[in-house]
């Protein structure tokens, strides 16, 4: 999956590629933290991503529209025992809205097989911490960068 995001500048309407790059999943859920609300992660967005990239998706991705669409459909309709298998994963994607350099933007951090917590479809964020909501667990997960 690739994002691609534009930052827009109210001041003088110039429109920035903010970035451009390949996703290791799907992204959910997202939440912000700005100035004022939390020190540490203030100024950035979260986005969870409650399943990897599977190898069939990135051939549909590679297609192009409209025909990822219709493979989609497909896909979707197929009976379970027919559609391939989820990968259980965990992510959170960290987009730093004031960065300046486009290596610094966007930082993951993953549960590549999903044993601590998966599935992940929401996130919040709360003095400095990151709670976050999954499919499959029974629990809430807390992410804490300040240690």
């Amino acid at each position: 999956f690739s994002l691609r995001l534009w930052k827009y500048s109210l001041k003088d309407g110039s429109l920035e590629q903010f970035i451009n790059g390949d996703l290791t999943g799907f992204p959910d859920g997202v939440d912000c933290a700005w100035k004022g609300f939390t020190s540490k992660l203030s100024n950035s967005c979260y986005a969870v991503m409650p399943s990897a990239m599977t190898p069939i998706m990135k051939v549909v991705q590679k297609i192009g529209h409209p025909f990822d669409m219709f493979f989609r459909t497909i896909l979707l309709g197929l009976p379970k025992f027919l559609a391939p298998p989820v990968k259980l994963y965990g992510g959170v994607l960290e987009i730093n809205m004031e960065s300046n350099t486009m290596q610094n933007r966007v930082r993951c951090v993953q549960d590549p097989d999903g044993t601590d917590i998966g599935m992940l479809t929401g996130v919040t964020v709360h003095d400095d911490k990151l709670y976050l909501g999954s499919l499959r667990n029974d629990y809430i997960g807390v992410y804490d960068d300040t240690e």
